[in-house]
């Protein structure tokens, strides 16, 4: 194995460097996927029943965890900016390893807080979409919403092969010994993955677009995706306002049914690795719906495709808030997982291609400062409202009401225009 700028010679065949980015990103998010960000609705009853706390206290540790990695998205990106991606990934995730592993000896609700929702959620968020989106931007040109798709798939395919498997180690080896495993797992495929093959783009490279697969470069892009936005203005075009709203739409349902869907299902009756593997599903789910709106997105716009997905998770809430069978929780895990995988990897497509490569980064991250406070307030206020109610109900039927509006902003988020005086 040989690499030579922007290209890696395999057994004498030369590949853009940037498919590697892709496969190591694929891979870091099914670690973080299936390991973090998935695994704790399975964590959630066991720990909490252990701490004597209710839903709302053991919830406000992962709104603590969404809210951290959410607003240090700025701080991040300036980091990254700096730095590049390849060293904060790594130590990033060496440090949600440890407080993993720390969760181990937890003895008060606090604690859980700190640990995953403080120590974790940071070390996330210098690994997560921002630094790997903003790695594929740099790397990749008209196929980039296709190299987006599959890296954050890798959000999607862990949970689909690891939920049952983490649901049952819990059950034998208890929660505690089953953090220290999920962090052995994190350090060895998520930290030493991303410092051994993620690699940052030099200017050098920049005469190599993706290599012979793309002949087409950067001359193709609308004169708003070439600019160099300032945080300003693009803040200041309605397009970035409507994005925030349907991607919040999107991820403050996904939250509160990642979060509470198995709790639910246990509590009308179902068993708890069944429905662990309804999260699977539905996770996996989302890895098809992300590659699909990967595919799809570099062929039609965005904005359109967005709006028939978010009907589509409209649909899924209606059939899970009356379902009584598996055949109906499957349909909902089916429908909901393919259609919120779309929606997330074409709102990181939509900012891309109206904002250009140069300035993701900075909007992205805008998004996540934006949209972060809102979502992660999901889980929380579906556990505050089922101690108070005794249901989950109410939080059910205000995501479907949230998710109309988010649809409407699809259809309205237009492409924004690029002044010369700006």
């Amino acid at each position: 194995m040989r690499l030579e700028k922007a290209a890696i010679t395999i057994f004498g065949k030369r590949i853009f460097y940037g498919w590697i980015i892709v496969a190591t990103g694929f891979l870091v998010l099914c670690v973080e996927g299936s390991c973090i960000f998935y695994s704790f609705g399975i964590f959630l009853k066991p720990m909490i029943a252990e701490l004597e706390a209710g839903r709302a206290a053991g919830s406000a540790a992962f709104t603590v965890f969404q809210l951290v990695v959410g607003m240090s998205s700025p701080l991040v990106a300036i980091i990254i900016g700096k730095l590049g991606c390849r060293f904060p990934m790594a130590i990033g995730f060496t440090l949600a390893a440890v407080g993993m592993a720390l969760l181990s000896r937890i003895t008060e609700i606090w604690q859980l807080w700190l640990l995953y929702g403080v120590i974790v959620g940071i070390g996330v968020a210098f690994g997560h979409l921002l630094a790997l989106t903003t790695l594929v931007n740099l790397w990749f040109v008209k196929r980039k919403a296709l190299a987006i798709g599959i890296v954050v798939a890798g959000m999607g395919t862990g949970p689909l092969i690891f939920s049952r498997p983490i649901a049952s180690l819990v059950m034998t080896l208890g929660w505690r010994n089953s953090w220290l495993v999920l962090a052995a797992v994190v350090f060895l495929l998520a930290a030493i993955p991303a410092l051994l093959f993620m690699r940052d783009r030099r200017e050098e490279d920049d005469h190599l677009k993706e290599d012979s697969f793309d002949k087409g470069g950067e001359k193709d892009l609308p004169k708003a995706s070439k600019a160099l936005w300032t945080v300003r203005q693009g803040i200041r075009t309605r397009a970035l306002w409507f994005i925030i709203i349907f991607a919040c739409a999107n991820q403050f349902t996904l939250n509160m049914m990642n979060s509470h869907q198995i709790a639910h299902l246990t509590d009308i009756g179902i068993p708890a690795v069944t429905a662990a593997g309804s999260l699977g599903l539905m996770v996996g789910m989302s890895g098809i719906g992300r590659l699909t709106g990967g595919v799809l997105g570099d062929r039609f716009r965005p904005r359109f495709l967005v709006a028939v997905a978010v009907l589509v998770e409209i649909i899924a809430l209606m059939i899970f808030v009356s379902a009584r069978s598996m055949i109906s929780v499957y349909s909902y895990a089916v429908l909901l997982g393919f259609s919120y995988g779309m929606v997330l990897v074409l709102h990181m497509v939509m900012v891309s291609k109206y904002y250009g490569a140069r300035s993701y980064a900075k909007m992205a991250a805008v998004v996540m400062l934006v949209t972060t406070p809102i979502y992660a307030l999901g889980p929380l206020v579906a556990g505050y409202v089922y101690d108070l109610l005794g249901s989950y109900l109410v939080p059910f039927y205000a995501c479907i009401i949230f998710l109309v509006i988010g649809c409407l902003c699809a259809l309205l988020a237009r492409p924004p225009v690029w002044k010369e005086k700006n």
